[in-house]
């Protein structure tokens, strides 16, 4: 026997004007208004989905954009601004996906239906050239998605993103001393990079010093100290939860730097956003990528200059005790062995030296 198709009206119970729909589990469910017009209106884009052509059933059904914003909903008041801001691009990325790949899909539960959807989501962010870790993130915030609205029956089934595979993240970029060339080459583009923001200073910084990302990004105008030629960096806990607390000399080649940096500064910050604010923590990173690629040189991050300095430093003959002193090593293992590398071009040049025929066997 054909199943009759109830067609819901908007009926006034007490204060709500109120109207009846069949959930996706089969239920009589009982939608609340607080007006008679936004109750019609309600009942009109709930009527559309319960007339889908796709359904071939008198349920109520979430759509790809009511599902993100009930997701979104969900986490404004439990995350940071940034963090939202991040969700609703991964989502953003979900939408021009769906749209290239599987235009057809207007609901949640038709997502059902394709197990490959995850996988097939993954390979076109790669293929827009995003980072693999990036990629396997929005993987999970999907995943988290489809999971909030099954547990709170806004649709059925199984989280197709349940059993799938994790992606293979690829290896952690290597650290490596930048050569002298690549420097060079990179501090000429930078200087044509410093309109609004001073990165030439910046990274010159970096180089010269070893410093720590967050020690740069918090550092205050008033913490370089002419007077006694020192960088004064008082008591900061860094990402890590390290406290550091260090006095670092001004080399002289950097004076002339800092003063411009101070010049250009429109806030107590040494190196600020240009509304003065504090730069972002990945700011350093995705800009110095970005001003290798202008120079023609291999990519590279901040955290290369401190490799670079320890290497150099050493190369240069300074002491154990100097080298961890300014650059805020613990101690000299870590330093000599993580932060510093010995160039292959001395190491052949020394290996050349050899005379490996005194050493042949009569």
């Amino acid at each position: 026997m054909r199943k009759r198709f109830r067609t819901p009206t908007v009926y006034k119970r007490g204060r709500w004007f109120c109207f009846k729909i069949t959930n996706s589990f089969g239920k009589r469910v009982e939608i609340k208004s607080d007006s008679n017009t936004e109750a019609r209106i309600r009942l009109l884009e709930m009527t559309k989905q319960v007339m889908s052509e796709n359904s071939g059933t008198a349920s109520y059904r979430i759509t790809i954009d009511q599902g993100i914003e009930f997701y979104n909903g969900s986490k404004k008041n439990t995350v940071v601004e940034n963090s939202l801001t991040r969700y609703k691009a991964i989502f953003d990325n979900l939408k021009s996906f769906l749209k290239a790949k599987y235009p057809q899909i207007v609901y949640f539960d038709e997502t059902q239906k394709i197990d490959s959807l995850g996988l097939d989501f993954r390979e076109y962010r790669l293929g827009l050239g995003r980072a693999s870790k990036t990629v396997s993130d929005e993987e999970m915030v999907l995943s988290s998605l489809y999971k909030l609205l099954i547990k709170k029956n806004k649709i059925v089934h199984k989280n197709p993103f349940s059993e799938l595979d994790p992606l293979m993240v690829e290896p952690r970029q290597l650290r490596r001393v930048i050569p002298k060339e690549e420097l060079n080459k990179f501090f000429n583009t930078a200087k044509e990079q410093g309109k609004e923001i001073y990165w030439y200073g910046i990274f010159m910084v970096f180089y010269a010093t070893g410093m720590r990302r967050d020690e740069l990004r918090f550092m205050e105008k008033s913490w370089v100290n002419f007077e006694t030629n020192h960088f004064e960096i008082p008591s900061t806990k860094t990402m890590k939860g390290k406290v550091i607390s260090k006095a670092i000399p001004i080399h002289p080649d950097l004076k002339p730097i800092l003063e411009e940096a101070i010049a250009r500064s429109n806030s107590k910050y040494l190196f600020p956003n240009k509304d003065g604010t504090v730069q972002h923590k990945n700011k350093f990173r995705v800009n110095m990528k970005r001003i290798s690629r202008l120079a023609g040189i291999p990519e590279g991050t901040p955290h290369d200059f401190r490799h670079t300095f320890s290497t150099m430093s050493r190369l240069g003959g300074m002491s154990n005790e100097a080298r961890r002193t300014i650059g805020g090593w613990s101690n000299d293992e870590v330093m000599n062995s993580t932060y510093t590398h010995y160039p292959e071009d001395k190491i052949q040049a020394e290996y050349f030296k050899l005379d490996i025929l005194s050493f042949k066997v009569t």
